[in-house]
């Protein structure tokens, strides 16, 4: 009986210790998910569709109550809409998206597949527009 105690006892530890390690420490009302899913954005006019998969593990806007800013940032969605918002300038080559791509055009880089999900929003590459390296700057695709 001593025995199944203390087995059960270390286990229950082992167990509360890698779900501490695995979830990541979460800031401005964002919460930690190992199945990410779609985040709403203040910028949404209408219900977004979301495809019923899992983004990578990490933390995210809580919903439904909770929605991205245009700075990205997790804000209730009774509070979007409060500040005055404007569509920033972008850098040459590029377009501001409310709802941004979740695979970026990048030279030398091709998706096989990727999914329908928004990133927030921001300035973005287009077209025949790609970046010339992750966080560059857009050149077209012929140049990459």
């Amino acid at each position: 009986m001593k025995v199944q105690v203390i087995v059960l006892g270390v286990t229950l530890i082992g167990f509360l210790m890698a779900r501490d390690i695995s979830q990541g420490k979460c800031s401005g009302n964002k919460v930690w998910s190992s199945c990410g899913g779609c985040e709403a954005q203040c910028s949404d006019t209408e219900p977004m569709m979301c495809a019923a998969m899992c983004r990578p593990a990490g933390c995210y806007c809580p919903q439904p109550d909770f929605a991205l800013d245009s700075r990205g940032n997790c804000v209730p969605k009774t509070d979007c809409g409060k500040s005055k918002r404007s569509i920033p300038d972008c850098p040459k080559n590029e377009v501001y998206m409310t709802c941004g791509p979740s695979c970026k055009n990048v030279c030398g880089r091709s998706y096989v597949w990727c999914p329908q999900v928004c990133d927030p929003a921001g300035c973005y590459c287009t077209g025949e527009y790609a970046l010339d390296k992750e966080g560059g700057k857009c050149i077209l695709r012929t140049d990459c």
